[in-house]
């Protein structure tokens, strides 16, 4: 190597990593991961003291959703979803069906075929309505101080959950949709006798796709929704079967106008934005209406439904005031006002008590 080189090399610099890069800006955290680094005793004491600040309000759109419903606690527990049973309705002849549990590939394979419908999906509920039965019915565990915050930064009060399902039962008086219920509240199954945990007949024809009707199925809708006997397993593809397949799926349509509808009234009764599913939403401005011109009076509200043959009907009478009657449209919007600053005002109450422990937790530090 020549001198000349030598001198090159000397002249270049050392190689150096890079400086690090500036730390990042902390995230701003949402209200609920705030909640959750407050030590347990204190979540506890802020959800009770605020719940208890919001039942002593005297406001009356606060007052109609906590005074609502029997207490919670006296309510029956709620049963996992039953299904048809091939020796009550094909024995000897259908394969005894076997439960696809929850987890599990294949089931999850079903739900990504079969979505699941959850009324008031932003609303954590202890207290549901059993369309099955016609009762109101609870879960094992009470709401979590976490749950019951966390409906309180959506706009809901405490008792909203019990609330919404007293309100699905006082709606839920058609004794041919009652049948329906019952039946469609039972778990789909597929043609090779698999039957899936927690999936409904109802969330399979909501569904839209092509449903298969297994014997074990058929029957039992015949025998308790139409009222007949005129089959036994195994039913004849013929004529006769596809015509019962079709009263089937005429009853999953006809089931799914009313519950959807009575869905919509009772969210409306806790909510200016419940966030339904598909088009229901677009129902509730509607039933803002219906509450403020019936008083508020659910009785009454029940009254008025009932009247009408379909859900058609009552949303037509319902457009026909809103559409012509300026005090109507006036109606609506005060309703539909008092429920979103019943939102704020809770949402705001919780940031409120939030800061002011997230001080106290400071402070015992």
């Amino acid at each position: 190597m020549t001198p000349c080189t030598l001198v090159i090399l000397a002249a270049l610099p050392a190689l150096q990593a890079p400086p690090p890069p500036p730390p990042a800006p902390e995230t701003e955290r949402s209200p609920l991961e705030r909640f959750r680094a407050l030590p347990e005793a204190l979540r506890r004491d802020l959800v009770e003291r605020l719940e208890k600040r919001i039942r002593l309000d005297s406001d009356p759109v606060v007052q109609r959703i906590v005074s609502i419903g029997p207490a919670a606690g006296s309510l029956p527990l709620a049963e996992p979803v039953p299904y048809h049973r091939a020796r009550d309705w094909a024995r000897g002849v259908a394969p005894e069906r076997e439960l696809v549990p929850e987890g599990t590939p294949a089931h999850a394979a079903v739900r990504r075929r079969v979505p699941e419908r959850t009324f008031l999906p932003r609303l954590a509920k202890a207290v549901t309505y059993d369309w099955r039965t016609g009762r109101l019915v609870r879960r094992k565990e009470p709401l979590s101080p976490e749950e019951r915050f966390t409906n309180l930064l959506a706009g809901f009060p405490p008792n909203a959950d019990l609330a919404a399902a007293w309100l699905l039962k006082l709606y839920d008086q058609d004794k041919e949709q009652r049948k329906l219920g019952e039946y469609f509240a039972h778990g789909y199954a597929d043609l090779d006798a698999k039957v899936y945990a927690g999936v409904t007949l109802y969330e399979a024809w909501y569904s839209g796709r092509m449903i298969d009707v297994p014997d074990v199925d058929a029957i039992p809708f015949e025998r308790n929704v139409l009222g007949t006997k005129h089959f036994r397993s195994p039913i004849p593809a013929d004529r006769r079967r596809d015509a019962l397949y079709q009263r089937i799926k005429e009853a999953a349509l006809a089931h799914r106008k009313y519950r959807t509808l009575r869905e919509a009234l009772a969210a409306a009764w806790i909510a200016a934005d419940p966030g339904l599913e598909d088009v229901y939403d677009l129902l509730v401005p509607r039933f803002h209406y219906l509450y403020a011109r019936k008083g508020h009076d659910p009785e009454a509200v029940a009254a008025f439904v009932k009247g009408f043959d379909d859900r058609d009907a009552i949303i037509e009478a319902l457009d026909a005031e809103l559409g012509t009657d300026r005090k109507a449209q006036d109606a609506r919007r005060k309703q539909y006002d008092l429920m979103a600053q019943l939102r704020r005002k809770l949402r705001d109450g919780a940031m409120s008590f939030l800061e002011a422990y997230e001080q106290k937790a400071a402070e015992d530090r």
